[in-house]
């Protein structure tokens, strides 16, 4: 009997949660779709990651240089998704090359896709010399439906089971099991469940039904 009763609660908390992140989806996926917005976190050195939710999908993707410059007076910069942007000290030389990861990223008719680039920019000085900065970007692509479609499966079965008990407790029957009640209606005896009846009882006059706490 405790054993199930904590299953039950296990249960009905897994749901909660469940519950939380599908609001959380919801409002992120309308969001996404009037204004998008983009989280970063950084890793290290000229190393981040993304995800943002724009146009109903999820976008995860990670951003770092993996062919630095050798100069060391030369500086990179991609904490920017979709823009590396190099400089030198002093203003001498500067470039840019921005592109759009998720446009070019080939999307399923479910709404899933991945792609990996590798963007680079060439620089020069004015005595000719050139250096050559590579970036790479790995994009993962999901819709938002399944997961709304996911946490959702928790609650509809919490609030069904929770309404099947109502109904059986609303018909004299067990509201755990489903044993009829009516020889016994204070417990059940196939599980051992209080009823209503048998709660009030346990609980003493001053918690019967119409006095006050």
């Amino acid at each position: 009997m405790r054993m199930r009763m904590s299953g039950r609660r296990m249960f009905g908390i897994l749901a909660l949660i469940s519950l939380v992140l599908w609001a959380a989806m919801i409002a992120a996926w309308i969001a996404g779709g009037i204004h998008p917005r983009t989280l970063r976190w950084h890793a290290r050195g000229q190393h981040y990651f993304f995800a943002t939710f724009d146009r109903w999908i999820l976008v995860l993707a990670e951003q770092y240089i993996f062919e630095p410059p050798l100069n060391t007076s030369i500086q990179a910069d991609a904490s920017k998704l979709g823009r590396l942007t190099v400089s030198a000290r002093g203003g001498r030389i500067t470039g840019q090359i921005t592109f759009e990861p998720v446009e070019l990223t080939k999307i399923s008719r479910l709404g899933f896709g991945s792609s990996t680039m590798a963007p680079a920019i060439e620089i020069s000085d004015n005595n000719g010399k050139t250096w050559r900065i590579r970036n790479r970007i790995a994009v993962c692509i999901f819709p938002c439906w399944p997961l709304i479609i996911l946490f959702s499966i928790l609650p509809a079965l919490a609030w069904r089971s929770r309404r099947r008990r109502f109904a059986r407790q609303s018909t004299g029957l067990c509201r755990n099991c489903g044993y009829d009640l009516r020889a016994t209606p204070q417990r059940c005896p196939e599980c051992g469940t209080l009823s209503l009846v048998g709660v009030r009882k346990s609980q003493g006059p001053g918690h019967a039904e119409g006095s006050p706490p």
